[in-house]
């Protein structure tokens, strides 16, 4: 965070009417936003890896868990049964 508006930051001394200087200008804002892109691109592509490592952990967590509350409430169910005589 804070790297692209910190790295915008230029002195430039050069004749504006000299030619090809907005294309040179240009060209080094692509070049910049490209590198930029690229990076988030590669931050992205792990972001969804980290997110889906965690998803597989949360599904088997909660497997478990649910498989927890299943045979608690299942051994409710018997000592009610037992008890009422059913």
């Amino acid at each position: 965070m804070g790297d692209v508006i910190e790295s915008l930051k230029m002195n430039v001394s050069v004749d504006k009417e000299e030619p090809g200087f907005f294309e040179d200008a240009l060209s080094g804002v692509g070049e910049f936003f490209e590198e930029q892109y690229e990076a988030l691109k590669e931050d992205l592509k792990e972001f969804k890896e980290d997110v889906r490592e965690e998803w597989e952990e949360f599904k088997e967590d909660a497997g478990e868990f649910l498989e927890d509350v299943g045979e608690f409430v299942g051994e409710k169910v018997d000592a009610v049964r037992d008890f009422f005589g059913f």
